[in-house]
């Protein structure tokens, strides 16, 4: 079926995937709260707002470096050393002349996002455009840095590109502590900067290092191999397209309906979701490049990993998304100062959507490994479209709830269709996965206790001192503590990662 080594593999990538998420969700947590302080909600709105439309580069990206991780597997498995090279240079030539123009295009759909869709201040609408540069150029250099990274990824080294990340992300927030006094917004725009660079330069000579004989300076690019990347790289990219599509048409339509401190949180909020689902579906990403060879073998070994990989997350959303619910308001009260509930409303809906997309995770990294990009294709696109119209509609009824509300039904129904239809190809079924007997109880836990969070602090004053977080606390450790002790798949799961530790 699987060997040892290969599961090990699996697990000491995905346990560092999981590090890495944790790190970057706690520098992220001083990284707002200094930010909101030192900025003000508007200035936060303006810095996202420009991110967002920076994106609008990686839209035509042709999908080299997201399919670089695959390729590499594939190159790996199939061809010479030689050959893995071509693909390399290749990738990094395409994406320097491809960049080049991209951005000089952006910066002008860019200049007329801000200038003339969106209704902002004069005033703000000209320091968005000072830092739109900035962020063009961190996205220029980041891609550079994807293709050696992705090195890494398809070699399964997972765990270097886990530790350069760490390591950068804290230097990004020394950074910003250093900067902002001075520089202001402009400052955080300096700190992404050289914080891309720094990302690059560790890419480029680790990555280099698992490569034989690989020189940047000899012309070895490959029409070839081009034109391989582009057959699986167009799939994914117009999956990309229509997954970058959601961030900037939410905050658009967010900043019609709602003003700019509506985004500013819903931004916060999504930031926090994204942080904590990452602790999950990072691990899952592992999958792509272990996926892409098992289907080169056989298929039950496809079906393995993902009945594996689907009951561990079951277990692990449920226990995610249920501490996200119950402490929603808390986190709004010492993370904002009080209980915004312009935080609170998009942290609730978003967290609900997140976890059916959570359970879609599986199903989204088999589907790249095995280039079933058909599927994730025609998923993403629905998500979009509902996204859009639904935003425009619920919005200009329910202002900036109604775009949140479309956001998440969107989010929720495409991840739960992708998830069906993959099932229904590699003819697995649910119950094949789960357990009624000890699933079930664990799933109807979660809800009344998730339900009955949320109303409690958003329908009576609650007094948010320190003994209101422990009791909170304590409630969730009592609720979910036989939870953990109790399901089995978990339990081997740990267990086998204790065992592997010390060989690691």
């Amino acid at each position: 079926m699987t060997d040892k080594a290969s599961q090990r593999r699996v697990t000491i990538n995905a346990v560092a995937a999981t590090l890495h998420v944790i790190v970057v969700g706690v520098s992220y947590l001083f990284l707002y709260v200094y930010l909101l302080k030192s900025l003000g909600a508007a200035q936060m709105g303006i810095y996202t707002l420009v991110l967002a439309t920076s994106s609008i580069a990686s839209l035509a990206n042709l999908g080299i470096t997201s399919s670089l991780v695959k390729l590499v597997a594939d190159f790996r498995a199939r061809h010479t050393p030689e050959e893995l090279n071509k693909l390399i240079y290749t990738a990094l030539v395409s994406i320097i002349i491809l960049f080049s123009i991209l951005t000089l295009i952006a910066y002008f759909f860019g200049w007329l996002i801000i200038g003339y869709v969106v209704n902002i201040h004069n005033d703000y609408a000209r320091l968005a455009l000072q830092i739109l540069p900035y962020s063009l150029i961190c996205l220029f250099i980041n891609e550079l840095g994807g293709v050696f990274i992705s090195i890494l990824e398809g070699s399964q080294k997972n765990y270097i590109r886990n530790i350069i990340y760490i390591a950068n992300n804290l230097f990004f927030l020394c950074l910003v502590f250093l900067l902002v006094p001075k520089y202001k917004l402009l400052g955080v725009a300096y700190a992404q900067v050289i914080q891309s660079a720094s990302i690059t330069i560790c890419g480029f000579f680790t990555g280099k290092s698992l490569l034989d004989k690989f020189s940047i300076f000899k012309w070895n690019w490959s029409f070839k191999i081009f034109k391989q990347i582009l057959s699986y790289g167009s799939k994914i990219q117009a999956v990309s397209v229509f997954q970058m599509l959601y961030e900037p048409a939410t905050k658009t339509l967010l900043t019609k309906f709602g003003g700019l401190a509506a985004v500013a949180y819903y931004d916060m909020a999504t930031r926090l979701i994204n942080q904590l689902r990452a602790l999950i579906t990072n691990a899952n990403q592992v999958l792509i490049p272990v996926i892409a060879n098992a289907s080169i073998r056989n298929l039950e070994e496809v079906r393995f990993w993902y009945k594996k990989a689907l009951s561990i997350t079951l277990t692990a959303n449920i226990l995610l998304i249920s501490g996200i619910l119950g402490m929603g308001s808390i986190v709004s009260y010492y993370w904002i100062g009080h209980h915004e509930m312009q935080f609170v409303f998009p942290l609730t809906v978003l967290a609900v959507a997140t976890f059916v997309n959570i359970m879609s995770g599986p199903a989204f990294f088999c589907s790249m490994g095995e280039g079933r990009m058909n599927l994730l294709l025609w998923v993403n696109f629905i998500i979009a479209v509902l996204n859009i119209i639904g935003g425009i509609i619920l919005g200009y009824f329910f202002k900036s709830k109604g775009v949140i509300l479309a956001w998440g039904m969107s989010y929720a129904i495409g991840s739960f269709a992708l998830m069906v239809v993959y099932q229904r190809n590699i003819r697995v079924r649910f119950k094949q996965i789960f357990s009624l007997k000890n699933d079930s109880w664990f799933i109807i836990i979660s809800i009344i206790y998730s339900a009955a969070s949320v109303f409690v602090f958003n329908s009576f004053k609650i007094n948010y001192n320190l003994k209101t977080v422990l009791l909170t606390f304590i409630i969730y450790i009592i609720i979910f503590s036989p939870c953990i002790f109790l399901n089995k798949t978990l339990n081997g799961f740990l267990k086998k990662l204790i065992q592997r530790a010390p060989q690691a």
